[in-house]
């Protein structure tokens, strides 16, 4: 699974956000389909709300099919993946 968030990049000089993925559960199968969460935070930690997250698979199907999330107030944007096998 891949990922791309939208936006602009940090001034030359400025510390960078912080991006952690997560894929619960790890094993996932089309009758056990598995959450993926991204988190965005600024370099002092604070969330980055209403940030455009789009997600990327070769395994299966992504929910929302149109793969792009925004982050909510706490900067976490989630989307569904189901294997297609």
């Amino acid at each position: 699974m891949g990922f791309v968030t939208d936006g602009d990049a940090p001034a030359s000089g400025t510390p960078s956000n912080n991006l952690s993925i997560t894929l619960t559960p790890v094993n996932i199968s089309k009758a056990s389909p598995g959450t993926a969460t991204v988190t965005l935070t600024d370099s002092t930690g604070a969330p980055l709300a209403n940030q455009v997250v789009t997600f990327t698979t070769t395994a299966g199907e992504l929910s929302p099919a149109s793969a792009s999330v925004l982050t909510n107030a706490s900067g976490v944007a989630t989307i569904t993946l189901k294997d297609n096998g």
